[in-house]
């Protein structure tokens, strides 16, 4: 079961693609950038990690961090296949389970949006830094990209300095990279896109979990680290190795997957010989048969 974990964690860093470590990382991020070159852009994409919109939400809500600062924030994310997970981290959530009975039916970004507002005093109506805009209509990663470029060209914000792309870490690496697709037109102009998923899944093998065990029985969530402090509000094992599973073959360049050889969802991704090896690995342990995207 080591061998598993071992291949679960090299799964899980490169998709979640960690190029920004922290909110202060953020704050480097924006002060190393050229100076005069319009808006910067976080992107908070809907998901059940609750604790993305958190980290997100504290970070714009200081004065520290958006006082001298242009800052966009697109919430987005409508209603999808996945939305369900959500309604039900919210009702199981320790504070936004009183939210329950409000979210049925709503998209995504206005669960984002109604947490922003009731804990962080945070609302789109506001004016001043942080501009906060939602979009609901995108139900998956490349059109989360696409709708966010709609919204915020509506607005005037064709080619921002940066875009901060803050996604559930499984699906990081792939989002970011739709977000470079869909501004590739503009070309040495565009934004700086740069992922901040705001943590790294760890996964640990259970003791005595060598018995015959299946990978999503024999595996726990570390208990160390940003892991650890997440560890309530993650997803049920099986699903987010399942999560891991399906993302590799998207990722690739081939006639299956999203890359310019495929569907053409995204650019080129280079996918390193042990992140293969490491999916070889899990799918055997979880019987998966290599499926199409």
């Amino acid at each position: 079961m080591e061998s598993i974990a071992q291949a679960v964690n090299t799964l899980s860093r490169f998709l979640a693609h960690e190029q920004i470590h922290s909110a202060t990382g953020v704050a480097h991020f924006l002060d190393g950038l050229p100076a005069n070159q319009g808006p910067d852009v976080i992107v908070l994409c809907g998901s059940a990690i609750l604790s993305l919109g958190d980290d997100v939400f504290s970070l714009v809500s200081s004065s520290d961090f958006c006082n001298d600062r242009n800052i966009a924030l697109v919430i987005c994310g409508g209603i999808g296949h996945s939305t369900t997970f959500m309604y039900d981290a919210v009702r199981q959530h320790p504070r936004y389970h009183i939210l329950g009975d409000e979210i049925q039916g709503l998209p995504e970004s206005r669960i984002f949006e109604m947490i922003a507002q009731r804990w962080y005093g945070l609302s789109s109506e506001s004016e001043g830094s942080p501009f906060i805009f939602i979009e609901d209509r995108s139900t998956n990663c490349g059109a989360n990209a696409q709708e966010t470029k709609r919204t915020l060209d509506a607005q005037g914000l064709i080619s921002p300095r940066s875009i901060v792309v803050v996604q559930d870490p499984t699906m990081s690496r792939r989002t970011t990279a739709s977000f470079e697709h869909s501004y590739a037109d503009i070309g040495v102009s565009g934004p700086k896109i740069i992922a901040w998923p705001t943590f790294v899944p760890v996964v640990e093998a259970t003791s005595g979990s060598e018995g015959g065990l299946d990978a999503a029985d024999g595996l726990q969530y570390s208990s160390q680290g940003p892991t650890g402090e997440r560890k309530n509000g993650l997803w049920d094992m099986r699903r987010f190795l399942d999560l891991l599973i399906g993302e590799i073959p998207r990722m690739r360049d081939d006639e299956r997957g999203y890359g310019p050889r495929g569907k053409g969802f995204i650019p080129h991704v280079d996918i390193p010989a042990d992140v293969e090896e490491a999916w070889g690995v899990l799918s055997s342990a979880m019987k998966v048969i290599d499926r199409p995207a």
